[in-house]
């Protein structure tokens, strides 16, 4: 099976980047689309025609989650298929307060939506107890596997992921209607895609990493692992012609990774 990819790229490429390779898979940042008109034109007309649109609350970028009225507005902005919803980063307990709070007062406005929890914990108990409280939520409709690395800490650093979803299946823990999204990537994630190809449930990841070490001239090699640049692109860069080129190679790569024809 194949791994569907969002390419998280800068406002001015977003259809040579974001859209590459006719993909229909896409992540809008929801902060984004509250500042940017011509951003979130671009995904609202991608929703519009039926494409894939995941909207994202913008955690890991800001450290704390777009909430209540801001994100709905992002969210009427856009209208997209997936929504992920509020999550406090590392804190399970504290996502769940806020997912429920949220739901509890816009759930019946986000009718049709996937909605998506995220879910979070400092150890493996803490965050095994997150996940259990997101999935018996019964709005929720799939689940987003950011950083597992606290939670499963003898597995490698780029592979904790990987263990997280070995040990969910192994243990029974994903509810048979829900799908997993995973959050942002890894080290290498051209190898992390790989090994995601496994699960069934898994319907795509998202990244800028392609993006990003394109950005700084750097292709990505098969089968060879890297350590993920902690540069920040932002959302305004203007990328020259051989920048972009850099760009697509490394989305290639990842696409072949992932299963999709190149």
């Amino acid at each position: 099976m194949s791994i569907q990819i969002a390419i998280i790229a800068p406002t001015a490429h977003l259809t040579t980047l974001s859209g590459y390779g006719d993909t229909a898979y896409f992540m809008a940042l929801a902060q984004e689309v509250l500042l940017d008109a011509e951003y979130a034109r671009f995904f609202r007309e991608r929703s519009e025609a039926g494409q894939w649109v995941i909207l994202d609350n913008g955690a890991c970028e800001l450290g704390e989650s777009v909430d209540g009225e801001p994100l709905l507005e992002a969210f009427r902005l856009v209208r997209p298929q997936q929504l992920i919803l509020p999550d406090k980063i590392d804190d399970g307990a504290g996502t769940y307060e806020l997912v429920r709070a949220f739901l509890a007062k816009y759930a019946t406005q986000l009718g049709g939506t996937r909605l998506t929890a995220v879910a979070h914990g400092r150890d493996y108990t803490d965050w095994l107890s997150s996940w259990r409280q997101l999935t018996s939520l019964p709005q929720v409709g799939a689940m987003a596997i950011g950083k597992t690395a606290p939670a499963f800490p003898d597995a490698r650093p780029d592979y904790a992921r990987i263990a997280a979803l070995e040990h969910l299946v192994s243990k029974g823990l994903l509810p048979e209607h829900m799908t997993v999204h995973v959050l942002g990537s890894a080290d290498a994630v051209h190898l992390e895609l790989a090994q995601l190809r496994q699960f069934g449930f898994v319907t795509g990841l998202d990244t800028s990493a392609p993006v990003v070490h394109g950005a700084s001239g750097i292709r990505f090699e098969e089968g060879t692992a890297y350590r993920k640049l902690a540069t920040h692109l932002p959302m305004s860069a203007q990328l020259s012609p051989d920048q972009l080129e850099d760009c697509m190679y490394n989305i290639d790569i990842m696409r072949r990774a992932a299963g999709i024809k190149v």
